[in-house]
């Protein structure tokens, strides 16, 4: 992806759509998996692959959550709060997408992955 150049960023909320019944408010199944991909240049570009050892993937699921918990060591809180099906419920109710795109010149964003 060539950031310098406009570019469509596309997520999928794939439902396991096997699942719904009739009785189902939106018949669309529960949240099994979250998807992204690029679009520039009328190229489809996809996500980048986990390079985390024991953490395959390049999409979230409960399996990729629940791997990645493991190999950085950190307590399943997704897993314990009812994973993506437990986010597909909440979507269903409505949320708001808020973004915000900003910078940290003084030190050039190392605050995200290290310590100074």
């Amino acid at each position: 992806v060539d950031s310098s150049k406009p570019m469509t960023v596309v997520t999928q909320f794939i439902t396991d759509a096997a699942n719904a019944t009739s009785d189902d408010d939106d018949a669309q199944g529960e949240l099994v998996e979250i998807r992204r991909f690029y679009i520039q240049d009328d190229k489809v570009i996809s996500h980048a692959s986990s390079t985390v050892p024991g953490v395959d993937g390049n999409s979230i699921t409960d399996e990729f959550c629940s791997a990645q918990k493991k190999a950085f060591q950190d307590p399943d809180d997704h897993l314990a709060k009812g994973g993506l099906k437990k986010m597909g419920e909440a979507l269903d109710r409505g949320m708001v997408l808020a973004l915000s795109i900003w910078d940290d010149g003084a030190t050039n964003m190392r605050w995200l992955d290290s310590t100074f």
